[in-house]
């Protein structure tokens, strides 16, 4: 397969479904700090996002030919796709916790200089640049060879 191929063969109405239902929801939720919930445009927005996700939903599972979610993810693995979903959104809050409040943490404990707290988070952002890929959590190579994993 070439990647000409490979490109033809995206699923572009998905594409579209789903950009479009995302932006329209956002749209929607950034509105309703301005406008009253209520307001007709921030209905409007949340409403046609909803609805756009539920066609992009009801595309994927029977319209696409080569949709984005692999049909193969939720057939009889259901509990084990949301719970993972669960995990990966709990490790996703403390990421972002741990992120936004380690230079906080480094001035209040070790350093009230900006400068000292800049080269105490150096560390953490070499560590996820140079990070070598048999790290990745989706390579079971270290696993594969200790003999644990079962594909």
């Amino acid at each position: 397969r070439t990647k000409k191929q490979a490109f033809l063969e995206i699923d572009w109405v998905g594409v579209f479904l789903q950009t479009a239902g995302i932006v329209l929801l956002l749209v929607g939720i950034t509105l309703g700090g301005t406008y009253k919930w209520t307001d007709k445009r921030v209905l409007g927005n949340l409403i046609s996002g909803i609805g756009t996700l539920i066609l992009y939903g009801l595309w994927e599972w029977k319209g696409a030919k080569h949709p984005f979610l692999a049909h193969e993810l939720f057939a009889g693995k259901l509990r084990t796709y949301v719970l993972f979903l669960v995990v990966d959104f709990v490790a996703g809050i403390g990421l972002y916790t741990a992120a936004a409040f380690w230079a906080q943490l480094a001035r209040g404990v070790w350093s009230r200089s900006p400068i000292a707290v800049g080269y105490l988070n150096m560390p953490g952002g070499f560590g996820i640049a140079g990070k070598p890929p048999s790290l990745d959590s989706g390579s079971p190579d270290i696993a594969k060879r200790g003999g644990s994993w079962r594909a």
